[in-house]
């Protein structure tokens, strides 16, 4: 199907709703073609291992689940390998069915997350799976199992048999199921043939096979190359978590319905079979297609670290990060801290790195040039080093930008090391090569950090098991792994669809972990230009701080500090500051230990929203410092505790400046940048001052001479003129529906839905505005991608305000309605900037004087000037529907600051 945007709007106000918060809407008419075509993306093949250079490892590629003890026959059928999953409820009623590869003989199967996670309505009890026997009859019900590890980004799950239908335990050792092979989905073609396998919700209750050609890929933000494998093979509901397979029978992708990245929306979906049994074929029951229209698969690439991670033992449980303030043990500063084991600027050949074909030192730099594509070239060093601190520059000379490149560390052999790698593309990846064989750490994973075609230094800290990854000073990852514990150092490049590919490597530097590190402050606000906000000397309490004690827990002011005291160990206390939500701050303040042991915790929080989700940036008396976050009461440990000489100990004043800006966090104490991170979990909230104990209680922290500055994004100027991030409905929004709409706030969320087709509606702030930023999170939770929405200002009444608008499959523009007229300033135009498939987006509209700029996720899409309507005027968030309606938008972290 083509995809419409709207050209001309006929207006209408619906009377059946109240406008306590600016609610408008509007019918849609005249139509006229998207000016721009879809664009699809090139694949990422990975490379291959049967290369000829001897001296190179191949550039990882995610391992296989165990195959078949024998090759697949052409056209071979694996109908036994293929599974039926039913969601049980309370009751151990059946809800909803989908599909299943099993992939381990001891009960693994692959699926999609939403076949077995619970939606907003129903939560799953429980999980039935049932075998396939034969080809002419119904599957049957077996096992019940339990979803053992899920990514619901990619919308993959893996689930694990547990026991009987009777709840006796299952002993693995003998289960002996039959495996499904994993194929690669890197190298299947255009037009190739494939066929879908699967239990769907027409056919029937038996096992149902649809055929068709690979019919494109295309790509989706934050995944490398593949992102899905479009097909002419229907799909239809039921069918998700099933089995893509090619001529030979291996699982190439897992179908799924829940967006594809393509052109279109589904098509000739209707709904013509009972396929829930209920006796009634009504709107609860699956979409059926009934045209030969594109669908989708996850390539099973994308699932194989998932697949690792289950087999390694890594359960849900397992998976939920660690509590934020989990007991630590003291750190020890090695007596030789930051002392250089290694350095080279490669301004002469120091005679000590491997040099082969394609390798050059000379221009003061270490060229490197794979000639031939999906090849590679490496060379490393001697020495043993075990814990280091290792960095190097990195350039890109020529070539294609989908390459990569980066750092060997604990190398043993050519077939036991780690490599720590980026693209020119944006993406970095972590992995491992052990007796020869290749699995992932940290799979491709996308970052704005990296300086796309461009210089950037990269660096890999190994301590022990612990290994932090950094981009340009900072921290974008961290995992651990004990399979080496020293070896060589070293510099790796690899090609992939495409040859000549050029790297220069510079200023190798290694050292001891621990010392300062000589990296840049970050970009972001300007320190500089930043607006001071607020100040605090607490020469007298200010009642904007909840200084309430008890719960062994004390709060106060006195002699001009400011002091928390926890009586109690393992007990996280802090104390806030009420103001509006802040996004981009810097906090500075003094601190200092007045009583209670070393090993403690005390610092600065930011977006705090509530005691479920802040960031806390901490150091301890013992000289260590950490970065975490919690998120809806879950707590991740985003640079895990270090230690460093920087940080005076024991009593000690230590001058802590916090900057939460965009997404980099960064910590400095005593004006010495300790670390930085990138982490998009929290957009804004309050700021506080926190402590916490460990083993033993009776800690005091003081804090003194406060600072709080705010710039940028939506702090700038006079700061947060108003905000909500929809914990309630204070600021009455309004709430009700309608036959073609609907407002709820509802979980920390605002939902807006237009139910009908060729419809807009808006809420706003009912108040009036001059020059303002507005920002908010928006969310797309159901319906099809060809849609609209974004933020208003400049409103003066339901016939004249702006409109910046982007839409589900990636378009933006620019609208104005003068006197009911509408009239397209910036006509739709497309940008990779913008999430699909259901990801958030940060949309931030400046509207300044005559200025009309937008900008989403950090990238600015247009900055324009018009002054056909007043300077001021309220301002909120809008949506509207194309040819079909059903779309519903999640909005939150509202906020209006002032642009001057």
């Amino acid at each position: 199907m083509t995809n419409f945007k709207t050209s001309f709007i006929l207006l209408i106000l619906l009377a059946s709703i109240g406008i306590s918060c600016g609610l408008g809407s509007r019918v849609t008419g005249e139509e006229e073609p998207t000016p721009l075509s879809r664009l699809e993306a090139t694949a990422t093949p990975a490379p291959t291992e049967s290369v000829s250079t001897t001296e190179a490892p191949p550039a990882p590629t995610p391992t296989s689940a165990p195959a078949t003890p024998a090759a697949a026959a052409v056209n071979r059928l694996p109908i036994e390998s293929i599974v039926q999953i039913w969601t049980l409820d309370a009751d151990g009623e059946l809800m909803w069915s989908g599909s299943g590869s099993i992939i381990s003989a001891d009960g693994y199967i692959l699926t999609n997350a939403h076949v077995v996670l619970a939606d907003k309505y129903y939560d799953v009890y429980g999980l039935l799976v049932a075998l396939t026997g034969a080809e002419d009859e119904p599957p049957k019900p077996t096992y019940q199992a339990e979803t053992i590890i899920f990514d619901e980004d990619l919308d993959l799950a893996i689930i694990r048999v547990v026991t009987d239908l009777d709840g006796n335990s299952l002993d693995y050792a003998v289960l002996n199921l039959p495996i499904l092979e994993l194929g690669n989905s890197d190298e299947v073609g255009l037009g190739a043939s494939l066929r879908i396998i699967g239990y769907p919700g027409i056919g029937g209750e038996t096992i149902t096979l649809t055929g068709g050609e690979v019919a494109g890929f295309t790509s989706e933000t934050g995944v490398k190359g593949r992102a899905y494998i479009k097909t002419s093979a229907t799909i239809a509901g039921g069918n998700s978590g099933g089995a893509g397979i090619d001529a030979e029978g291996r699982l190439i992708g897992v179908p799924t319905q829940l967006g594809y990245g393509g052109d279109d929306d589904i098509v000739d979906c209707r709904v013509l079979a009972d396929t829930n049994n209920d006796g009634v074929v009504d709107g609860n029951d699956a979409c059926i297609p009934t045209g030969g229209f594109i669908n989708a698969l996850r390539p099973i690439n994308l699932a194989k670290p998932l697949i690792q991670r289950a087999f390694g033992g890594e359960t849900m449980a397992q998976a939920t990060p660690s509590p934020t303030e989990a007991a630590r043990e003291p750190i020890s500063l090695p007596d030789n801290a930051g002392q250089v084991l290694f350095e080279d600027d490669f301004s002469t050949d120091k005679g000590v790195w491997g040099v082969i074909d394609n390798l050059s030192i000379k221009d003061n730099q270490f060229s490197f040039r794979v000639e031939e594509a999906s090849d590679y070239i490496w060379s490393t060093f001697g020495g043993d080093y075990d814990d280091v601190d290792y960095q190097v520059d990195t350039r890109k000379l020529g070539g294609p930008d989908n390459n990569s490149f980066g750092q060997i560390f604990r190398f043993q052999d050519a077939d036991n090391f780690y490599a720590y790698e980026i693209s020119s593309d944006g993406f970095y990846l972590v992995s491992k090569k052990e007796d020869g064989s290749w699995s992932t750490l940290i799979p491709w994973t996308a970052s704005p950090l990296i300086n796309k075609g461009g210089e950037n230094q990269i660096a890999v800290i190994a301590q022990s098991d612990q290994f932090s990854f950094l981009i340009n000073g900072v921290q974008v990852d961290t995992t651990r792994d004990s399979s080496f514990s020293g070896g060589s150092l070293g510099l790796l490049v690899s090609s992939y669809d495409e040859a000549d590919v050029a790297i220069a490597f510079d200023n190798v530097l290694v050292r001891v972990p621990g010392g300062q590190r000589e990296i840049a402050a970050p970009t972001g606000m300007d320190a500089a230009g930043a607006a001071l906000t607020f100040q605090d000397d607490f020469s007298s309490p200010d009642p904007n701080w909840n200084l309430e004690s008890g719960n062994g827990v004390e709060r106060g002011v006195e002699d001009g500090e400011l002091s928390l005291r926890v009586v109690d160990a393992q007990t996280d206390a802090w104390s806030t500051y009420s103001s509006a939500n802040l996004s981009d701050v810097i906090v500075e303040v003094d601190a200092r230990k007045a009583a209670g042991p070393d090993m403690n915790n005390y610092g600065v929080l930011c977006r705090y929203k509530d005691p479920d989700n802040f960031y806390f940036l901490q150091l301890g008396s013992d000289g260590t410092y950490a970065i975490s976050r919690y998120l809806d009461g879950e707590g991740k440990m985003l640079v895990d505790w270090a230690k460093s000489s920087a940080i005076n100990t024991g009593e000690g004043v230590n001058h802590i400046r916090v900057e939460c800006v965009g997404n980099t966090l960064s910590l400095y104490i005593n004006d010495t940048l300790l670390t930085s991170v990138v982490d998009d979990g929290l957009h804004q909230g309050q700021i506080a001052l926190g402590l916490g104990t460990y083993d033993e209680g009776n800690v005091e922290i003081r804090f003194d001479n406060l600072t709080l500055k705010t710039s940028g994004g939506s702090v700038s100027g006079g700061g947060v003129l108003f905000a909500d991030d929809f914990a309630n409905n204070a600021a009455e929004w309004t709430e009700g529906a309608s036959d073609n709409s609907r407002y709820v706030i509802e979980d920390g969320e605002y939902y807006l839905s237009v139910l009908s087709d060729q419809y807009m509606i808006w809420a706003r702030s009912n108040q009036d505005w001059e020059d303002v930023i507005v920002e908010v999170d928006a969310r797309q939770v159901e319906g099809p991608a060809d849609n609209e929405y974004g933020l208003i200002c400049r409103y003066q009444d339901a016939d004249n305000f702006y409109q910046l608008s982007v839409s589900g499959d990636g378009f933006y523009r620019l609208v104005m309605w003068s006197d009911a007229a509408f009239q397209e300033l910036l006509p739709w135009e497309r940008s990779s900037a913008i999430n699909q498939n259901g990801e958030t987006n940060r949309l931030r509209a400046v509207c300044d004087g005559s200025r009309l700029s937008l900008a989403v996720n950090g990238q600015t899409l247009f900055d324009l000037t018009d002054a056909t309507l007043p300077l001021n005027g309220d301002a909120g968030m809008h949506l509207g529907t194309f040819a079909e309606g059903g779309v519903t938008l999640a909005f939150d972290d509202f906020a209006i600051s002032n642009a001057q």
